[in-house]
């Protein structure tokens, strides 16, 4: 099992942020679930299916969405995934900085254009706001 984590610009619809999410990983949408009803399906099921959790929270990019499945959501494929949902939503859509060459978290992402273009932030937020601010 991975996680998949993405903070996204804007207030995209719920509906456009799953489609995006489908396409993103190549799943049908019918697999994307509620997490509860994923940590409830049993460990063969979840291996077809797709948990997530949207939450709206404050700051630069306030929409927070995690993903739990199967597929390879690190390194490379996780730029994949963060562009194309830019892309596809229209807004942009950060991630955590794969290319830095650390496996902790450092505070530093990637921030997918709707371009597909993408540059380098820190976390700046305080009091549970998710703001980031670009690194020049």
């Amino acid at each position: 099992m991975n996680i998949l984590e993405l903070s996204i610009a804007g207030t995209p619809e719920r509906h456009q942020v799953l489609a995006a999410l489908a396409r993103a990983l190549g799943v049908y949408e019918w697999a994307l679930i509620d997490e509860a009803a994923y940590w409830e399906a049993s460990p063969d099921a979840r291996k077809q299916l797709v948990g997530y959790d949207l939450a709206m929270g404050h700051g630069t990019h306030p929409l927070r969405l995690d993903a739990y499945c199967d597929q390879d959501v690190y390194g490379e494929a996780l730029g994949l995934i963060g562009r194309q949902m830019a892309i596809r939503l229209n807004v942009e859509v950060a991630v955590g900085d794969f290319m830095g060459g650390q496996d902790v978290v450092t505070g530093r992402f990637i921030v997918y254009a709707p371009d597909g273009s993408y540059r380098f932030a820190v976390e700046c937020g305080v009091g549970g706001e998710f703001s980031l601010e670009f690194c020049e």
